[in-house]
């Protein structure tokens, strides 16, 4: 009697085992096959993204603009004088010499926007700007450099602009007023029949913390009435909020940028003497820097671009965050999958271009073999 409730009781402790292992043993099953799922899904988005080869590549760009429908990449080719087209392929669509409308000399365009009315805006590298419809005819031009073209300054040294969509500028930079003073910050230019400059922020900056503004890293941009400037003039980085109202008037707001990995930002200024031969040093030490190196404004979004140097292997590894201004927090995250030691985005809608550029060797001395596209689909919100 005893015995059989013994073995009863050993069959009961068997059969309860054997169900335990056998629901382990489908959990596992389950984990193994979400996992799976997810690294297809990851696999799939992956390989959704490309890389194309450049033909002819760019010897020395930092801007682009894709056209309307995002069919073709504008790259501004600073070192040739060009604005070089290409299709999502890689290949030649065509070569755009800027045009001469009348005195100004675009012998090195820089940067290029969409204007918001149509066609583009192509700035020469010392504050000249001129308006180009899609066929690069040009429409208007604006003249910073020390004319009477524009009232309420007698001269502008412009570092970062972006179009408004009303169609008028927004500058980063310095300028002289009429009494003679200089200024360094955030202005406004109407580009009316009588343009005018209005300063929407003044920016306090030293020497060395000006020299970040001026290596061709986007610091600037805008959705609607809003402007966003990154300030990396006071300890950790912020994000300057202008609102420009319609009364005319402008309210600041300071938003903190919630940056883990940012470390000690570069120091340029031993290398920034006006020789081009020192650019090598120059950006090196941006290569070695964990930092923010962009903001970008797109479908009523703001993204911030993050680098941190490789520790495993020689290159950089780059990162693209949504950032919440009314949190100041980032929010969905997407990794770039380049090594390159550089790069110069540009939002599309579409895609995203992820130009991928070499070390710098000097001012024209950079390989630019090939860019990503990023489906727009997988850009995070």
């Amino acid at each position: 009697m005893i015995r059989d409730e013994i073995q009863a009781k050993i069959r009961d402790e068997t059969r309860f085992l054997r169900w335990v292992r056998v629901g382990v043993c489908v959990a596992g099953m389950i984990l193994v096959l979400a996992i799976a799922t997810a690294q297809a899904v990851q696999s799939e988005a992956a390989s959704d993204i490309r890389r194309i080869r450049l033909d002819p590549r760019p010897e020395w760009s930092v801007s682009g603009v894709w056209s309307p429908g995002g069919e073709t990449l504008l790259l501004v080719d600073a070192f040739r004088s060009l604005v070089i087209e290409y299709s999502t392929e890689g290949e030649l669509r065509h070569e755009y010499q800027v045009p001469l409308k009348g005195s100004l000399d675009f012998s090195r365009p820089s940067w290029i926007r969409v204007w918001p009315r149509g066609g583009y805006i192509v700035e020469q590298e010392d504050a000249g700007f001129v308006v180009v419809d899609e066929d690069f005819q040009p429409l208007q031009e604006v003249d910073l450099r020390g004319t009477e073209q524009v009232s309420g300054f007698q001269h502008a040294a412009v570092f970062h602009w972006v179009p408004l969509s009303n169609g008028d500028l927004v500058a980063f930079g310095d300028i002289q007023t009429q009494d003679g003073s200089w200024k360094t910050g955030i202005f406004r230019v109407s580009l009316s029949a009588s343009p005018q400059v209005t300063v929407l922020l003044e920016v306090d900056i030293e020497p060395e913390e000006l020299d970040l503004y001026l290596v061709g890293l986007p610091y600037l941009t805008a959705l609607d009435n809003r402007v966003y400037f990154v300030d990396l003039t006071a300890g950790p980085p912020v994000m300057r909020e202008i609102e420009m109202r319609e009364d005319g008037s402008n309210v600041v707001h300071r938003l903190p940028i919630s940056t883990p990995q940012a470390g000690r930002l570069p120091l340029l200024r031993p290398y920034l003497s006006g020789n081009l031969d020192q650019l090598s040093f120059v950006y090196s030490e941006l290569e070695r820097s964990s930092m923010i190196s962009g903001v970008y404004g797109w479908n009523g979004a703001l993204y911030l671009l993050f680098h941190q140097p490789n520790g495993i292997s020689d290159g950089s590894s780059w990162s693209l965050a949504h950032f919440d201004p009314s949190t100041g927090k980032r929010g969905g995250e997407i990794h770039l999958p380049t090594t390159a030691a550089h790069v110069t985005l540009v939002p599309g809608p579409k895609s995203w271009a992820v130009l991928e550029k070499g070390r710098v060797k000097g001012f024209g001395q950079q390989d630019i073999p090939s860019l990503l596209l990023v489906p727009s689909s997988q850009i995070p919100r």
